[in-house]
Parts: C-alpha cells; structure tokens; sequence
C-alpha cells in the first residue's frame, strides 16, 4: 500500500486501503459541495481506453503527476471519477 509520512488512505492514520479514496470538496465559487472518488488501479492508460468501450467516456487525460498516472472518466449517466495509478518508486 502506497504511504505519505502520518497518511493511510484519506486522512491522518485512517486504517483503510488506499484502493479506493473519497473526498468532500466544499462547495465555492457557485458550486455545491461534492464527492470526488478515485480509484487506484493497475493500468491509468488501459481504463482510459475501454471506458468508451463500456459506454463511459474520458474527461480527461491520461496525465502525469508528481506520484501518479490519472485520468478523469465518466459513466454512461455523465458521473465522472477519476482512476489512478501509482508510478514505479512513487
């Protein structure tokens, strides 16, 4: 499991796996408050491709970040998530 100095998961010392990870994102600058979810896969680029096969669509990406590969993906009913992969050494 992936690990930040005092971080399990989401908060300070949450004992959960990192697989899955929920955020509240307060609500601003016109927008409600809201849930981000990522999911922490194998394969950010190989999700990308099949959600359109599936009926979803990407949003965004495939992109790097400082620790990971993301992509933003929708479902077929416009929810979008993100999925994530941990880089080698990350």
């Amino acid at each position: 499991m992936f690990r930040l100095p005092g971080f399990v998961g989401g908060e300070p010392e949450q004992p959960v796996s990192r697989e899955v990870v929920a955020v509240m994102m307060p609500a601003g600058n016109g927008e409600p408050a809201r849930w981000d979810v990522d999911f922490w896969i194998a394969d950010t680029d190989a999700a990308a491709a099949r959600a359109a096969e599936l009926g979803g669509a990407l949003v965004a990406g495939p992109y790097d970040t400082p620790i990971q590969r993301q992509a933003v993906l929708a479902d077929p009913t416009g929810a979008t998530f993100t999925v994530s992969a941990l880089k080698a050494g990350g």
